[in-house]
Protein backbone atom coordinates (compact mmCIF):
# COMPACT_ATOMS: atom_id res chain seq x y z
CA UNK A 1 0.00 0.00 0.00
CA UNK A 2 1.05 3.62 -0.54
CA UNK A 3 0.24 6.84 1.29
CA UNK A 4 -0.01 10.11 -0.63
CA UNK A 5 -1.28 13.63 -0.11
CA UNK A 6 -4.88 13.77 -1.29
CA UNK A 7 -4.43 17.22 -2.84
CA UNK A 8 -1.40 16.03 -4.83
CA UNK A 9 -3.17 12.91 -6.04
CA UNK A 10 -6.14 15.00 -7.15
CA UNK A 11 -3.82 17.37 -9.01
CA UNK A 12 -2.09 14.43 -10.69
CA UNK A 13 -5.37 12.95 -11.89
CA UNK A 14 -6.53 16.30 -13.26
CA UNK A 15 -3.22 16.76 -15.06
CA UNK A 16 -3.24 13.41 -16.87
CA UNK A 17 -6.89 13.87 -17.88
CA UNK A 18 -5.97 17.21 -19.53
CA UNK A 19 -9.53 18.48 -19.41
CA UNK A 20 -10.01 21.63 -21.46
CA UNK A 21 -10.42 23.02 -24.96
CA UNK A 22 -9.27 20.76 -27.79
CA UNK A 23 -9.52 21.36 -31.51
CA UNK A 24 -11.69 18.57 -32.88
CA UNK A 25 -12.38 18.59 -36.62
CA UNK A 26 -13.34 22.16 -37.54
CA UNK A 27 -14.53 23.04 -34.03
CA UNK A 28 -13.48 23.17 -30.39
CA UNK A 29 -14.68 20.78 -27.67
CA UNK A 30 -14.19 20.72 -23.92
CA UNK A 31 -13.01 17.17 -23.29
CA UNK A 32 -10.38 14.89 -21.74
CA UNK A 33 -7.86 12.62 -23.43
CA UNK A 34 -9.42 9.52 -21.83
CA UNK A 35 -10.90 8.41 -18.51
CA UNK A 36 -8.64 5.38 -17.96
CA UNK A 37 -5.37 6.16 -16.16
CA UNK A 38 -2.36 4.05 -15.18
CA UNK A 39 -0.68 4.23 -11.77
CA UNK A 40 2.57 2.63 -10.60
CA UNK A 41 5.48 3.32 -8.25
CA UNK A 42 9.24 3.18 -8.46
CA UNK A 43 11.91 3.84 -5.86
CA UNK A 44 11.45 7.62 -6.12
CA UNK A 45 7.91 8.44 -7.22
CA UNK A 46 4.35 7.39 -7.64
CA UNK A 47 3.59 7.83 -11.33
CA UNK A 48 0.30 8.55 -13.05
CA UNK A 49 0.06 8.17 -16.83
CA UNK A 50 -2.46 8.67 -19.58
CA UNK A 51 -2.37 8.60 -23.37
CA UNK A 52 -4.43 8.51 -26.53
CA UNK A 53 -3.53 8.42 -30.20
CA UNK A 54 -1.76 11.79 -30.10
CA UNK A 55 -0.88 12.60 -26.48
CA UNK A 56 1.22 11.12 -23.67
CA UNK A 57 1.11 12.56 -20.13
CA UNK A 58 3.24 11.54 -17.14
CA UNK A 59 2.79 13.02 -13.65
CA UNK A 60 5.26 12.24 -10.84
CA UNK A 61 4.55 12.66 -7.13
CA UNK A 62 6.07 11.64 -3.82
CA UNK A 63 4.69 8.80 -1.73
CA UNK A 64 5.34 6.77 1.41
CA UNK A 65 4.99 3.05 1.97
CA UNK A 66 5.62 0.02 -0.18
CA UNK A 67 5.63 0.01 -3.95
CA UNK A 68 2.50 -1.11 -5.79
CA UNK A 69 2.32 -2.94 -9.12
CA UNK A 70 1.06 -1.18 -12.22
CA UNK A 71 -2.73 -0.81 -12.25
CA UNK A 72 -5.36 0.86 -14.41
CA UNK A 73 -8.46 2.56 -13.01
CA UNK A 74 -11.26 4.87 -14.10
CA UNK A 75 -10.24 8.40 -13.13
CA UNK A 76 -13.75 9.69 -12.44
CA UNK A 77 -14.45 6.89 -9.96
CA UNK A 78 -11.15 7.39 -8.14
CA UNK A 79 -11.48 11.17 -8.09
CA UNK A 80 -14.85 11.21 -6.39
CA UNK A 81 -13.42 9.45 -3.31
CA UNK A 82 -10.50 11.85 -2.86
CA UNK A 83 -11.11 14.90 -0.72
CA UNK A 84 -8.57 17.68 -1.00
CA UNK A 85 -7.07 17.55 2.50
CA UNK A 86 -5.06 15.01 4.44
CA UNK A 87 -3.48 11.71 3.48
CA UNK A 88 -5.06 8.85 1.54
CA UNK A 89 -3.89 5.25 1.41
CA UNK A 90 -4.15 3.19 -1.78
CA UNK A 91 -3.97 -0.59 -1.61
CA UNK A 92 -4.46 -3.24 -4.28
CA UNK A 93 -5.91 -6.63 -3.40
CA UNK A 94 -7.34 -9.23 -5.79
CA UNK A 95 -8.25 -6.73 -8.49
CA UNK A 96 -9.81 -4.21 -6.11
CA UNK A 97 -8.35 -0.79 -5.26
CA UNK A 98 -9.11 0.40 -1.74
CA UNK A 99 -8.92 4.13 -0.96
CA UNK A 100 -8.86 4.85 2.78
CA UNK A 101 -8.21 7.71 5.18
CA UNK A 102 -7.09 7.94 8.80
CA UNK A 103 -10.57 9.21 9.66
CA UNK A 104 -11.87 5.68 9.16
CA UNK A 105 -13.56 6.21 5.78
CA UNK A 106 -12.81 3.88 2.88
CA UNK A 107 -14.00 3.12 -0.64
CA UNK A 108 -13.40 0.24 -3.03
CA UNK A 109 -13.39 0.19 -6.81
CA UNK A 110 -12.48 -2.37 -9.48
CA UNK A 111 -9.12 -2.32 -11.23
CA UNK A 112 -9.41 -2.49 -15.03
CA UNK A 113 -7.75 -5.19 -17.11
CA UNK A 114 -5.67 -2.72 -19.14
CA UNK A 115 -5.44 0.80 -20.51
CA UNK A 116 -6.52 1.07 -24.17
CA UNK A 117 -3.14 2.68 -25.01
CA UNK A 118 -0.95 0.73 -22.59
CA UNK A 119 1.66 -0.25 -25.20
CA UNK A 120 2.13 3.41 -26.16
CA UNK A 121 2.41 4.43 -22.50
CA UNK A 122 5.06 1.80 -21.73
CA UNK A 123 7.04 2.53 -24.89
CA UNK A 124 7.01 6.30 -24.37
CA UNK A 125 7.77 6.01 -20.66
CA UNK A 126 10.81 3.90 -21.47
CA UNK A 127 12.04 6.44 -24.02
CA UNK A 128 11.56 9.37 -21.61
CA UNK A 129 13.11 7.67 -18.59
CA UNK A 130 16.67 8.12 -17.39
CA UNK A 131 18.84 10.55 -19.33
CA UNK A 132 16.86 11.43 -22.44
CA UNK A 133 18.03 15.07 -22.31
CA UNK A 134 21.22 15.16 -24.36
CA UNK A 135 23.48 17.93 -25.58
CA UNK A 136 21.98 17.59 -29.06
CA UNK A 137 18.37 17.77 -27.79
CA UNK A 138 15.69 15.61 -26.21
CA UNK A 139 15.74 12.03 -27.49
CA UNK A 140 12.13 10.84 -27.59
CA UNK A 141 12.74 7.65 -29.61
CA UNK A 142 15.44 5.78 -31.49
CA UNK A 143 14.52 7.78 -34.59
CA UNK A 144 13.63 11.23 -33.25
CA UNK A 145 15.62 13.85 -31.34
CA UNK A 146 13.89 17.17 -30.67
CA UNK A 147 16.77 19.56 -31.30
CA UNK A 148 15.18 22.95 -30.62
CA UNK A 149 14.99 23.28 -26.84
CA UNK A 150 14.06 26.33 -24.76
CA UNK A 151 13.64 26.94 -21.06
CA UNK A 152 11.42 29.60 -19.49
CA UNK A 153 9.21 30.46 -16.55
CA UNK A 154 5.99 28.52 -17.05
CA UNK A 155 3.91 31.45 -15.76
CA UNK A 156 4.90 33.53 -18.82
CA UNK A 157 3.95 30.68 -21.15
CA UNK A 158 0.67 30.07 -19.33
CA UNK A 159 -0.39 33.73 -19.42
CA UNK A 160 0.26 33.90 -23.17
CA UNK A 161 -1.64 30.67 -23.79
CA UNK A 162 -4.65 31.89 -21.78
CA UNK A 163 -5.03 34.80 -24.20
CA UNK A 164 -4.42 32.53 -27.19
CA UNK A 165 -7.17 30.29 -25.82
CA UNK A 166 -9.57 33.26 -25.97
CA UNK A 167 -9.37 33.15 -29.77
CA UNK A 168 -11.23 29.81 -29.44
CA UNK A 169 -9.53 27.96 -32.26
CA UNK A 170 -7.99 25.36 -29.93
CA UNK A 171 -4.88 25.37 -32.15
CA UNK A 172 -1.64 27.00 -31.01
CA UNK A 173 1.50 27.77 -32.98
CA UNK A 174 4.90 27.82 -31.33
CA UNK A 175 7.63 29.57 -33.32
CA UNK A 176 11.18 29.66 -31.95
CA UNK A 177 13.41 32.08 -33.83
CA UNK A 178 15.70 35.11 -33.33
CA UNK A 179 15.87 34.79 -29.53
CA UNK A 180 12.11 34.59 -29.07
CA UNK A 181 9.48 31.97 -28.45
CA UNK A 182 6.30 33.27 -30.10
CA UNK A 183 2.95 31.71 -29.25
CA UNK A 184 -0.06 32.49 -31.43
CA UNK A 185 -3.56 31.38 -32.32
CA UNK A 186 -5.96 32.54 -35.00
CA UNK A 187 -9.48 31.92 -36.25
CA UNK A 188 -11.76 33.78 -38.68
CA UNK A 189 -9.45 36.83 -38.94
CA UNK A 190 -9.10 37.02 -35.15
CA UNK A 191 -5.56 36.46 -33.87
CA UNK A 192 -3.45 36.75 -30.73
CA UNK A 193 0.34 36.52 -30.64
CA UNK A 194 2.91 37.01 -27.87
CA UNK A 195 6.69 36.71 -27.84
CA UNK A 196 8.88 35.68 -24.91
CA UNK A 197 12.67 36.12 -24.93
CA UNK A 198 14.50 32.78 -24.71
CA UNK A 199 17.87 31.26 -25.48
CA UNK A 200 17.76 28.55 -28.13
CA UNK A 201 20.11 26.43 -30.19
CA UNK A 202 18.05 26.22 -33.40
CA UNK A 203 14.78 27.39 -34.94
CA UNK A 204 11.49 25.51 -35.18
CA UNK A 205 7.78 25.98 -35.79
CA UNK A 206 5.05 23.57 -34.68
CA UNK A 207 1.27 23.66 -34.29
CA UNK A 208 -0.59 21.62 -31.68
CA UNK A 209 -3.83 21.37 -29.74
CA UNK A 210 -4.28 20.74 -26.03
CA UNK A 211 -4.86 22.72 -22.78
CA UNK A 212 -1.52 21.71 -21.28
CA UNK A 213 -0.60 25.20 -20.06
CA UNK A 214 -3.18 24.87 -17.27
CA UNK A 215 -1.04 22.34 -15.42
CA UNK A 216 2.50 23.76 -15.47
CA UNK A 217 4.33 25.26 -12.49
CA UNK A 218 7.92 26.46 -12.15
CA UNK A 219 10.53 26.09 -14.86
CA UNK A 220 9.24 24.77 -18.18
CA UNK A 221 11.28 23.20 -20.97
CA UNK A 222 9.84 22.97 -24.48
CA UNK A 223 11.46 20.84 -27.17
CA UNK A 224 10.45 20.34 -30.80
CA UNK A 225 11.52 20.39 -34.46
CA UNK A 226 9.63 21.77 -37.45
CA UNK A 227 6.30 19.93 -37.63
CA UNK A 228 7.47 17.27 -35.16
CA UNK A 229 6.03 16.30 -31.78
CA UNK A 230 6.31 18.94 -29.07
CA UNK A 231 7.52 17.98 -25.59
CA UNK A 232 6.74 19.96 -22.43
CA UNK A 233 8.69 19.19 -19.26
CA UNK A 234 8.61 20.53 -15.69
CA UNK A 235 10.07 19.02 -12.53
CA UNK A 236 7.21 16.51 -12.26
CA UNK A 237 5.29 16.60 -15.56
CA UNK A 238 6.18 15.35 -19.04
CA UNK A 239 3.74 15.84 -21.91
CA UNK A 240 4.44 14.70 -25.47
CA UNK A 241 1.97 15.82 -28.12
CA UNK A 242 1.83 15.02 -31.83
CA UNK A 243 1.93 18.04 -34.18
CA UNK A 244 -1.14 19.34 -35.94
CA UNK A 245 -0.20 19.38 -39.59
CA UNK A 246 -1.69 21.57 -42.29
CA UNK A 247 -4.31 19.84 -44.40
Amino acid sequence: MVRVKASELKKGIETVLCKGKWAVGQGVKNQIIGNEIVIDTDDDNMNIYNANGGTFVWYKMSYQGDTIPRLTVEADKLNKYIRSGGIVTLSNNDGILTISRTTGSSAKMPILDRHPHLESILRTKLSLSNDFEKKEGMVISNKTTLRTVVQLDSSKFCEALKLCESVNSGIYTINIDKGNLTISSEKDREMYSESISVEHNSNATVRYTGPFHKFFKGTLKIATNDNNPVLFKTDNIIILRAPRLEA
